[in-house]
């Protein structure tokens, strides 16, 4: 996939799978049960999306998750411990 990337009948799979995802996410898995529409900038899941995003607040703050309390900045306070170094991309492979 990776080689094909610039293929025209590849390049959606290939952003699909290693693009960098959009802040918001959403499938209608009646419609589209591969996941790969994503309708969360549609205006007529606007309500679903809204009533999705009141339940995950209400979740986090019911479980004192740091993001909504002001602290998630602690999360950038964890070892890093993914091998290398964490400010550098890992190596390409070469063949």
């Amino acid at each position: 996939m990776i080689e094909h990337r610039d293929d025209p009948k590849v390049r959606r799979l290939f952003e699909l799978a290693f693009g960098k995802r959009p802040a918001e996410e959403l499938y209608d898995l009646r419609k589209d049960p591969a996941q790969l529409d994503n309708v969360a900038e549609k205006a007529e899941y606007a309500g679903t999306k809204k009533k999705l995003a009141a339940a995950l607040v209400a979740e986090l703050k019911a479980t004192k998750d740091p993001r909504v309390l002001g602290k998630g900045d602690m999360f950038d306070q964890y070892p890093y411990y993914g091998g290398g170094r964490p400010d550098k991309p890992p190596a390409q492979a070469t063949r």
